[in-house]
């Protein structure tokens, strides 16, 4: 029902798949294909595409803030709240990767102290 935009109101989730903020601001440009809501605004548009494509980072970050404004004046998402883990682990346990932008504790190249 999503994809037919058959609603008036859902719930929908996103975690990140990269450290960006750009994991979350591309998902709703005009006919993107994680653009569930049939929302589209062309200033939000184009602010994304200068953000993309500005290689310095402090002004990326600026352009990607300004686009924000219409996505949160307009509305066509609501969030509400965003997920947390709480990883405890035994001094002897190292090795553990926890990626900055994920909720998932990578086990891979764990071992234990002696």
């Amino acid at each position: 029902m999503m994809d037919k935009l058959q609603f008036d109101v859902c719930r929908a989730g996103w975690a990140a798949d990269y450290a960006d903020s750009m994991t979350f601001l591309d998902m709703f440009v005009t006919g993107g294909g994680n653009n569930q809501t049939g929302w589209g605004n062309k200033e939000y548009d184009s602010l994304i595409e200068q953000a993309n494509k500005e290689p310095d980072p402090a002004k990326r970050v600026e352009i990607m803030h300004r686009a924000e404004k219409p996505l949160m004046e307009e509305m066509p998402i609501i969030p509400i709240y965003f997920y947390t883990t709480s990883v405890l682990m035994a001094p002897r346990v190292e090795g553990v990767v926890i990626p900055p932008f994920g909720v998932q504790a990578e086990f891979k190249w764990a071992s234990l102290k002696k």
